[in-house]
């Protein structure tokens, strides 16, 4: 059984598989051109999304980070919280890298 892990500057770089991780993502506002709210996540390089409101982009990106993190294994190349732009404002996602049971 997996554990919440609130990921701080000194582990970011740990990954634990199978476990659960609360990741930060910015929820851009809506593109007029596109109708889409782009989202990423500024600590995991790769990690973005987009969807057709708010609700929408928090569960595409959920996805995206989900299959990022299992794509890189145990050499996730998680950036420090220096780079995200300290007037930005944070969504949080629960990533949950737990296996299921059959």
């Amino acid at each position: 059984m997996g554990c919440d892990i609130y990921l701080k500057e000194d582990d970011w770089k740990v990954f634990e598989p199978g476990s659960r991780y609360s990741m930060p993502v910015i929820v851009e506002a809506k593109d007029e051109e596109s109708g889409f709210h782009p989202v990423y996540c500024p600590i995991l390089p790769g990690a973005a999304s987009q969807g057709t409101s708010k609700k929408d982009a928090l569960k595409n990106i959920k996805e995206a980070l989900t299959g990022v993190m299992e794509a890189y294994g145990e050499e996730i190349p998680m950036l420090s919280n220096d780079e995200i732009d300290p007037k930005a404002k944070l969504d949080w996602v629960i990533v949950d890298l737990r296996k299921e049971e059959d």
